[in-house]
């Protein structure tokens, strides 16, 4: 059995979007400096961090509408790829922390850890452009303290959420609750269950 660190993670968390936004090709050091469930934690940053930039692109109106739609295409890929890994997270602690001797009697949570830890993940991102805004010199003196405001409020938010995280941990840790992995079981990036994609198909064959 494994103890996980969630106070380790959260830095871990605010590390990895620091290294990003200074430099975007230090991800592959990011990965590789770490291993087991952290490293799938850093691998989930990178994807939540993506995720938040092309989510900023497409909701530009400057551009055409193939930056659009290549933009969405892209988001979807990244969301892919963002449910996989949470899975992949919560994978990784049932195995650590339940292994194969698993009671079903006992109660669930409506969230995994994973999902939690993807929370945090975005909380993460959240504050380190909050905290941006708050620097910034072209804004007026009521929007930086909006925005101070709201720093405030995100932080606390983000320390609620690893507390939660730690006592759901615990209670796995201790046969109080058992976890159950969620499948997203995604349809839209499915040629064979979303309709707009089979029936086209069909029309072309």
């Amino acid at each position: 059995m494994i103890k996980f660190d969630v106070d380790f993670m959260k830095n871990l968390q605010s590390h990895c979007i620091t290294m990003l936004h200074e430099d975007e090709g230090c991800e592959v050091k990011l990965i590789e400096n770490y291993q087991d469930i952290y490293q799938l934690i850093c691998t989930l940053q990178l994807h939540n961090y993506y995720l938040w930039h092309q989510e900023d692109i497409a909701r530009r109106v400057d551009v055409n509408d193939t930056v659009i739609a290549e933009t969405k295409h892209r988001i979807d890929r990244l969301n892919h790829s963002r449910n996989d890994t949470i899975e992949k997270i919560d994978e990784y602690l049932l195995l650590s922390m339940q292994g194969d001797n698993i009671d079903n009697s006992l109660p669930i949570n409506s969230e995994t850890p994973g999902s939690i830890i993807d929370r945090m993940s975005i909380l993460t991102l959240k504050i380190y452009h909050m905290n941006e805004e708050t620097k910034r010199n072209d804004v007026s003196l009521e929007h930086i303290e909006k925005c101070q405001d709201k720093l405030i409020i995100l932080k606390e938010q983000l320390e609620d959420l690893g507390n939660c995280l730690k006592v759901l941990l615990e209670e796995i840790f201790n046969g109080k609750k058992r976890l159950k992995i969620y499948r997203q079981f995604k349809m839209y990036n499915d040629p064979a269950l979303n309709p707009q994609l089979y029936a086209r198909q069909a029309v072309t064959e």
